[in-house]
């Protein structure tokens, strides 16, 4: 008894049926009668009563009811016997995996009862029996009451185990998001080419890529729309959508199309020729739905659960631009930025030992400093460039936290082990006038992200017309 106790307190118990339902209703167990004349009457939805063979059939007749288990378990269960003959002649028998294992006293009174705690693996055949050795002379009988079948929880070290991929999925999927609104808000979402109406429109296309670390690569790319408003010499007014048409997610990760980047930006400049100080302020916001998966590590199962991320990012950047009055502009800048990043909580669904894992926020402040630069090649064509560093002045991610009901151990898992707080960012394109109020451009750009050993690389190119 002190070792079988031992060896439940050793094992995590999962979830817990009781009586003949569900799984173990009575239409999922096979009645089998090796030609005799037994049967068996199931006694509501807490018992079951088996009637062993008498006078057809021969000897050593067995009357079962048997059953698959769909999840490795303990079976606990109460039995009542009694018999019109002997216990000696009409054995109760519990069948496992085809091993037969008589429970009555052969030799004993009657009426006989017990109770049972037996271990089965998935997929076992397990059950109860009456083996009538003589085929005469009265049945045995059996109720088998208070069943209850308590499944094996997975471990906590193999549910850690198969949580790691989908850790390190997520924080690649949050660095996309930080990536596509950095590059929307800093450098290319702007529409200034304006003609007699003071309004400017750009249409394009952007591929992004992304380097994640432990092969979490990610990829997506998407048609941009922008609108511009030119309210005076000085300030104007820019909104844009970047709708994403394709994308290539992590494993674990399956992210929805749907949810637009969307954004705008207000732009001050001290004179009409965009020369001097320019003052910007912009934002961006993101929403989309994602699915992660747990593949099945060890003894813990596969896990799968819907959940949404949300993105916003706030930027105010001051710059001086000037020119060496020939081919040449310059602009120094210097930004602060704010970004906030939720993954939603979700609950896994379709699984036997489900987790339910917390919200994630991931909140930076950052400042950027940097040069853009413009260089006029002719009356048609400028190459443009930047070059800028970020710095974190604040930054606070949360870790994955997954509880459950029936598995205990389970501590936080860091998505970003090691946040990459100084980062570079690089940008290269060129303009070409096709006429004083259109434009078809194309720029470059690579920026290290904060999450460990990650960095992106984006494309744009996009037509732009003045009225």
């Amino acid at each position: 008894m002190i070792k079988k106790l031992l060896i439940i307190n050793l094992i995590s118990i999962g979830i817990v049926q009781a009586d003949f339902t569900g799984e173990f209703a009575p239409l999922n167990w096979t009645t089998a009668t090796d030609g005799g004349d037994g049967f068996v009457s199931p006694e509501g939805a807490d018992s079951v009563l088996i009637t062993g063979a008498d006078g057809s059939g021969g000897s050593n007749v067995l009357t079962s009811y048997t059953i698959s288990a769909y999840q490795a378990g303990y079976v606990t269960y109460d039995w009542i016997y009694t018999t019109t003959d002997s216990p000696f002649y009409d054995e109760l028998i519990f069948l496992n995996n085809g091993v037969e294992s008589e429970l009555t006293d052969p030799f004993g009174g009657q009426p006989q009862v017990g109770n049972e705690r037996v271990l089965v693996e998935k997929g076992q055949i397990f059950g109860f029996g009456i083996n009538s050795t003589d085929g005469c002379c009265g049945p045995g009988f059996v109720s088998i009451r208070n069943f209850i079948f308590e499944t094996l929880a997975p471990s906590a070290a193999s549910t850690l185990a198969s949580m790691t991929t989908p850790s390190q999925a997520i924080g690649s999927q949050i660095a996309g998001f930080a990536m596509s609104t950095n590059y929307a808000n800093m450098n290319t979402y702007d529409c200034g080419l304006f003609d007699q109406d003071g309004v400017c429109f750009s249409v394009g296309g952007r591929y992004s890529d992304v380097n994640g670390t432990n092969n979490t690569d990610s990829s997506s790319s998407a048609l941009v729309a922008v609108g511009g408003y030119k309210f005076n010499n000085h300030f104007r007014i820019a909104g844009f959508i970047d709708q994403q048409v394709n994308s290539s997610t992590p494993n674990s990760i399956n992210l929805d199309n749907k949810g637009p980047l969307v954004g705008m930006s207000l732009v001050w400049n001290q004179h009409p020729d965009h020369l001097g100080y320019q003052v910007k302020v912009a934002n961006a916001y993101q929403s989309k739905d994602l699915s992660i998966t747990r593949t099945a590590t060890g003894d813990a199962e596969a896990g799968r659960g819907d959940t949404s991320m949300e993105v916003q990012s706030y930027v105010a950047e001051v710059s001086y631009q000037f020119s060496d009055g020939v081919k040449t502009f310059y602009r120094p800048y210097v930004a602060v930025r704010r970004a906030i990043i939720q993954q939603d909580g979700y609950t896994e669904t379709g699984v036997d030992n489900p987790l339910t894992f917390n919200t994630l926020e991931d909140k930076s402040t950052t400042v950027i400093m940097g040069m853009k630069l413009k260089y006029k090649l002719s009356n048609q064509v400028t190459l443009n460039g930047a070059l800028g560093a970020e710095h974190d002045v604040d930054n606070d991610i949360d870790k994955l936290q997954a509880t459950s009901s029936t598995i205990t151990g389970l501590t936080a898992v860091d998505i970003n082990s090691s946040i990459n707080k100084t980062r570079p960012v690089a940008t290269l394109g060129a303009t070409y006038h096709i006429s004083p109020n259109q434009t078809l451009s194309a720029q470059t750009q690579y920026q290290e992200l904060a999450y460990t050993s990650t960095s992106a690389k984006t494309a744009y190119v996009n037509y732009t017309v003045g009225f």
